[in-house]
């Protein structure tokens, strides 16, 4: 175990992994000349050892010197701070501001209302939790309303959850490679008023020439209005007897803006694609049903938020020969009363199994009237 060794006239602390040998601890053959020489102790003072816990001990009793960056604090700068901070504790106290800008007064009116939150509160307060100043507290404050109103404006939080298929052939069937009559294309959406004999086309393909020569193509009609690029009808404060959809592909929306009525509402897929989505914040009432005639295709009918459907007829809502096995899809935010939609059918052809279903009452017999609308 080595040594410490305490040698003032050498170093303050030495530590040697090797004994020192002084000539004096050496066999007396081995020492150099004594005559006449100055005795070593004389010189070279001799090394005091001491063990380490006595060394420790010396060196806790050598006093420490403050540093004078502490003592200038201790005799100045704290004085100062505690005469600075009660004089303006009491200017704030007779209403005094001697830092101008109403600082006082802010600071004051944040920290007492910090104490009393934590005062009423105090599970809810934390020790990471300080005192805000008061042009801050108010800035948060502009920003958590303003987030408050643009989360109001964004709303849909139930939208947020809702799941809706991914379908194919959103888009109709301009070029008319799903046509049966090979006269050409035969996608379509048409009217026909009460009371009308001939139809008024907002989409008419070119198959409707030949077999539909008096049926009259509109840009749009008072009321309806057809986008082709987005592929949405949209209907305002319209009526119509009958609304017929072909071919439109499982991308075609229905907005509906206001109260809307029509007598019957008929689309067909073609083993192509013809589903339809409500959206809008409007209502649709319907007195002789929908029929969602789906002939082979990947096709259902979905209703978002906002929507109100009121249907009527026996059945009013049937979705026929669809290859999918869910075919209704509702918004989360949106309650159905009258029914529930139940498989009546299931068949198979060219190898697919198709469904349809419709809705029946509590007692088992058809629905003669389903109602779809926002919950309360």
């Amino acid at each position: 175990m080595p040594k410490l060794y305490y040698d003032k006239n050498r170093h303050p602390l030495y530590r040697s992994d090797y004994p020192i040998i002084h000539d004096n601890d050496m066999p007396r053959e081995l020492q150099g000349p004594r005559e006449g020489a100055i005795p070593r102790e004389q010189i070279i003072p001799k090394e005091t050892v001491y063990s380490l816990d006595e060394f420790n001990e010396r060196v806790k009793a050598v006093p420490k010197k403050e540093p004078k960056e502490s003592r200038l604090k201790k005799l100045f700068l704290r004085p100062l701070i505690s005469l600075i901070i009660l004089g303006t504790a009491f200017a704030a106290s007779y209403g005094l501001d001697p830092f101008g800008s109403d600082f006082l007064n802010k600071t004051y009116t944040v920290m007492t209302d910090a104490i009393a939150q934590v005062t009423e509160n105090p599970s809810e307060t934390s020790d990471t939790q300080k005192p805000v100043p008061a042009d801050t507290a108010a800035d948060t404050e502009n920003q958590a309303v303003t987030s408050q109103e643009e989360a109001t404006d964004l709303e849909p939080s139930d939208e947020d959850a809702d799941v809706f298929p991914t379908l194919g052939n959103l888009n109709p069937d301009f070029a008319g490679d799903y046509a049966w009559s090979g006269d050409g294309s035969e996608e379509y959406v048409r009217f026909l008023g009460s009371g009308e004999s001939s139809y008024t086309y907002l989409v008419k393909g070119s198959a409707w020439d030949t077999y539909d020569p008096s049926g009259k193509l509109a840009a749009s009609v008072a009321g309806a209005a057809y986008d082709r690029g987005t592929n949405t009808l949209t209907l305002n404060g319209f009526y119509a007897g009958a609304l017929d959809v072909n071919l439109m592909g499982n991308g075609f929306t229905i907005n509906l803006v206001g109260d809307n009525r029509i007598d019957n509402i008929s689309i067909w897929g073609a083993m192509y694609g013809g589903s339809v989505t409500f959206t809008g914040d409007g209502s649709l009432t319907v007195s002789n049903g929908i029929l969602l005639n789906c002939e082979g295709s990947e096709s259902c009918m979905i209703v978002k938020r906002g929507v109100t459907l009121d249907l009527y007829g026996q059945p009013p809502i049937i979705i026929g020969d669809s290859t999918m096995k869910e075919t209704l899809y509702l918004s989360k935010s949106l309650k159905v009363t009258g029914g529930t939609l139940t498989l009546s059918d299931e068949n198979e052809f060219d190898g697919k199994k198709m469904y349809t279903y419709q809705f029946l009452d509590d007692s088992g017999k058809e629905s003669d009237h389903i109602k779809i609308e926002p919950k309360e």
